[in-house]
């Protein structure tokens, strides 16, 4: 044990012997301070702990008291409680209770005299438990062996120990020694049950989420999705803090220490713990936005999640704390590698934070305290006592890190000088944004530039119970607690949303654009289209079929159908969770598109359910029989599978799908996709283990290729591989991969960073229908869409195998178009009752 853990445990012994606390007493209190660790599991109330005391002490009177557990014994024999200072359990101190003088008691002791102390552990290790270095060679578990001898071992190994009294250990101090140590899993068990006996807050956070994607959504100063850090343009404005693994860190309602972000990967002796592998440098960005809002005395808001070390339960996954002003920022080593550390202090101390303890009274501050200063003879800079002894923590000073003697800190175990932790100043500096977004005004989406802009797609701030909500729905947004807006956007024609908007929600109008092709295009006229083939491979196409004004203006034509689908008339567009994530994971992310899927159900990129065709509504169908056409008159949709699927998705100002592939093995060989409204640009490229170098780059395989698509990198030898793989058909992967390596120019290639190009981009107006004709197109390329514009529908049909599909779900496919009239590219499209009249 530590030297705190070990004080920490002898005063709440001693004091569970003077009070009578019961067994179960004792164990809620250990595990207070996180030592349950030390006790033997499975816990056993009836072994837990023995305690035998002679009768209430008087002045000058030995007390003879041992506390046994599974791992640890422990005797004191003292005639009085000792007055000297040091860090003790809170309750202890009300009662005068000390804990022991390591040094003297230990290095003076000989038997069982007054003022003997005595402490053994059980060599036995458990897989639960973090392993302890033993101080005997001997296993006790009962009376520890009192000789004189393993009394001055004890003494000697405790000493390296042993911390001066003007000290505070970390929050997490006993994690932090086990990271030190190397200790393995037991650590973050124990710290989740710590975190179950934390005390609620007094109040409720004005702004909290459960998905961190809610919270960025929604408020203006943190739109950080991954680190933890929010500073744009090198300007820090927040910050959320969560578990910090490192070895020294510091959390409470006033203070906060932490380290900076990055460097940092999977520790492989400990799952699900990370340790420091890379050094921080002047040059990171966000060592120089700490450094500026130092500098300026920007106030920072601190976001706390449910696993930061604040000494109360957070209520939500994340929640907005207070503003913060970092007092001091300090460089030191962990795990031999430079990191930078700084000091959070809240700037409105006199006023108490709805995160306050409900078990604690709210004091005033106290700005009397000062901390010691100390002058680098080195670098002759002046810096303040951080931990228990003054080191240089600059990083660019020879002493950086180093004892007073010299000799390099290495594995001390370090803790916080009480005067840093406990000083307070007055903050000066500057709020440059509130806690509180700006009030939601449905009244504003009824315009262009808020309806459909990326400001008119994000998120709105609760102002009944302080929720942040990502909008999923298209007509609005909805609350949990009830509160739900609706908004009225306007109808656009199609050539209105070709614009895009400003940082100011400015309308700005779509500049041409232009695309590039290494595929060269076969063009015909099919009705009243222009068809441009594109033969990406041998029998797999990709067909653009452009509109025109003309047919756009068809009755039920696109024109028709871009404005039946903005009203929304039977259907509900949302935006789903990406991937198989719980709905209120911290992680979840919805998509930046909206979608709902008609007919067999169709799990792309996200789970989703399905309405049966039968209940779609009319554009939905008028769409469908577009895309039959489509695939049938290009000679590329294979009748035996028609379409009984049609995927709906619709996108905003700044709404895209990223590179994906349609590849699922319940998917027939025939995609079609019908655009309405804004101009997206469509990309293909061969995936990354095609593209590059054929290796695939997480199995670490190689990969045969059974085509080369012409200028890709290393051409010539690829097609050579091509061919020798067919002239030795019973090759290994490792002949494979060794023939290749062999090959002129690839060891070359190897060394130079190869890029991951298109190799075909379509632009896709109003109108424009595409088609994907082949299975090896979704085997071997992935694609993307960015909608260039404020407003596009995007409609997807494919044909799902009927027994991949669950056979109680098949009527959903079922189509029935015999109320539309059959679409042949280049007349109206009549309803059937006018058509025969």
């Amino acid at each position: 044990m530590d030297g705190i853990t070990l004080r920490t445990w002898e005063g709440l012994v001693a004091h569970a012997a003077q009070h009578g606390w019961t067994k179960g007493a004792f164990y809620t209190k250990i595990s207070e301070y996180g030592m349950q660790y030390l006790m033997p599991a499975p816990f056993n109330s009836e072994e837990l702990v023995s305690v035998n005391l002679s009768p209430s002490p008087r002045n000058g009177q030995d007390v003879y008291m041992s506390a046994i557990t599974g791992n640890v014994s422990a005797i004191w024999n003292h005639a009085q409680v000792s007055s000297r200072p040091c860090i003790s359990p809170p309750d202890c101190a009300s009662h005068g209770q000390v804990s022991l003088s390591q040094e003297e008691d230990m290095e003076n002791a000989s038997g069982i005299p007054e003022g003997q102390v005595l402490i053994t552990t059980i060599l036995k290790t458990l897989p639960h438990r973090p392993k302890v270095n033993p101080v005997s060679a001997k296993v006790s578990t009962s009376a520890p062996d009192t000789s004189a001898s393993i009394v001055k071992d004890i003494a000697a190994k405790m000493k390296e120990s042993t911390l001066p009294p003007a000290t505070i250990a970390p929050q997490n101090a006993r994690k932090r020694k086990a990271a030190d140590n190397d200790a393995s899993g037991p650590v973050s068990a124990f710290k989740r049950q710590m975190s179950t006996d934390k005390a609620k807050p007094c109040g409720r956070p004005l702004v909290w989420s459960n998905r961190r994607q809610e919270l960025c959504e929604t408020v203006s100063y943190y739109n950080s999705y991954e680190a933890s850090w929010c500073h744009p343009k090198g300007n820090a404005i927040s910050m959320l803090i969560s578990e910090d693994q490192s070895p020294r860190s510091y959390a409470e309602i006033d203070v906060v220490i932490t380290r900076a972000t990055g460097g940092m990967t999977e520790d492989p002796k400990r799952k699900g713990f990370r340790i420091q592998n890379k050094s921080h440098t002047d040059a990171d960005l966000t060592v120089r936005a700490v450094k500026n809002a130092k500098l300026s005395g920007q106030a920072i808001i601190l976001i706390g999640s449910s696993k930061c070390e604040m000494p109360v339960l957070m209520p939500h996954n994340f929640q907005v704390l207070e503003h913060y002003w970092i007092t001091d920022t300090w460089w030191e080593k962990i795990n031999g590698f430079n990191v930078f550390k700084y000091r959070f202090e809240r700037c409105d101390l006199s006023i108490q934070p709805w995160y306050m303890p409900s078990n604690k009274d709210f004091r005033a501050p106290d700005f009397s305290v000062t901390c010691n200063v100390g002058l680098c003879k080195k670098c002759g800079i002046e810096q303040p006592q951080v931990y228990q002894v003054w080191l240089c923590l600059n990083h660019l000073c020879d002493a950086f890190w180093k004892l007073p003697n010299g000799k390099d800190v290495g594995k001390m175990s370090l803790e916080f000088n009480s005067a840093f932790v406990s000083k307070r100043s007055h903050f000066t500096g500057m709020k440059n944004f509130d806690i509180q977004p700006e009030t939601f005004q449905p009244a504003n989406h009824q315009a262009l530039q808020f309806a459909f802009s990326r400001d008119g797609w994000l998120g709105f701030w609760c102002n009944q119970c302080g929720k942040c909500c990502s909008r999923e729905d298209w007509v609005g947004w909805t609350c949990t607690c009830g509160n739900t807006y609706r908004i009225s956007a306007p109808v656009l024609r199609a050539e209105e949303t070709d614009v895009s908007f400003n940082e100011n929600s400015q309308l700005i109008p779509l500049s041409p654009k232009s695309v590039t092709s290494k595929i060269t295009a076969q063009s015909d006229m099919i009705g009243k289209y222009k068809v441009d083939y594109y033969p990406v491979m041998e029998n797999q196409w990709i067909i653009h079929l452009h509109s025109t004004p003309e047919i756009n203006a068809q009755t039920n034509g696109p024109d028709q159908l871009f404005k039946e689908m903005q009203e929304a008339r039977g259907m509900r567009l949302l935006r789903r969770i990406n991937g198989k994530v719980a709905t209120n994971a911290p992680t979840a992310a919805l998509t930046r598109h909206f979608a709902e899927n008609y007919g067999l159900h169709y799990n792309y990129i996200v789970a989703q359910g399905s309405t049966p065709f039968s209940s779609a509504p009319a554009p939905v169908c008028h769409a469908l029989q577009r895309l039959i056409w489509a695939g049938t008159a290009t000679e590329m949709m294979d009748i035996s599978k028609p379409f009984n699927e049609l995927l709906v998705v619709g996108y905003m100002s700044d709404g895209r799908m990223g590179y994906h592939d349609d590849g699922e093995v319940s998917l027939g060989p025939t995609i079609s996709t019908l655009s309405l409204g804004c101009q997206a640009l469509m990309k293909f490229r061969y995936k990354k283990k095609y593209y590059s170098p054929p290796l695939d780059m997480k199995s670490n395989k190689f990969v045969s290729e059974s085509f080369v698509l012409s200028g890709v990198p290393l051409e010539q030898e690829r097609n050579d591989q091509v061919k020798w793989e067919k002239s030795h058909p019973n090759a290994t992967l490792v002949e494979k991969r060794t023939h290749f390596k062999g090959l002129p120019g690839v060891k070359k290639q190897a060394d130079s960073k190869l890029m991951h190009r298109d190799s075909l981009q379509l632009l896709l107006s109003h109108g424009d229908m595409v088609i994907m004709h082949g299975a090896d197109i979704q085997k071997y390329m992935e694609h993307q869409v960015e909608a260039r514009g404020c407003l596009r529908f995007a409609l997807t049909s494919r044909h799902v195998l009927s027994h991949m599909v669950n056979p109680a779900d098949l009527y959903m496919g079922d189509v029935d178009l015999s109320a539309y009239p059959e679409y042949d590219g280049s007349k109206d499209c009549m309803p059937v009752e006018e058509k025969d009249s």
